[in-house]
């Protein structure tokens, strides 16, 4: 931090700070990476041999919104908790988010 940063750019670097923090103890939790700037969680895709084939990512945030379906008139917009997501998107890779998340949570209903 600079001599000539104001109180008000010292608090959001700190919150800035903050949430990077944030970000890696869940990556770490969760077994993910985060890029370099702690922005995204990355989560590395694996086929059967285990080799990766491709790294999703997903803004560093607390819930990831999913827009409604474009095929279904759906009109409410449904946040989901970012575990949730990773979890999501780690057991369904071959899917989208939003059909990954509504397995998920199907497949939570039925045990």
């Amino acid at each position: 931090m600079g001599p000539f940063m104001s109180k008000e750019q010292i608090s959001q670097f700190e919150e800035y700070r903050k949430r990077q923090e944030w970000a890696r103890n869940i990556a770490a939790e969760l077994g993910v990476e985060v890029d370099k700037d702690a922005q995204h969680f990355v989560i590395p895709i694996f086929d059967k041999d285990g080799k990766e084939i491709r790294k999703e990512y997903l803004r560093a945030w607390e819930e990831i919104p999913l827009k409604p379906s474009i095929n279904k008139r759906e009109e409410i917009k449904k946040n989901i908790p970012i575990r949730t997501a990773i979890e999501a998107i780690k057991k369904h890779p071959e899917m989208n988010l939003r059909d990954a998340v509504k397995k998920l949570e199907e497949e939570k209903e039925g045990n």
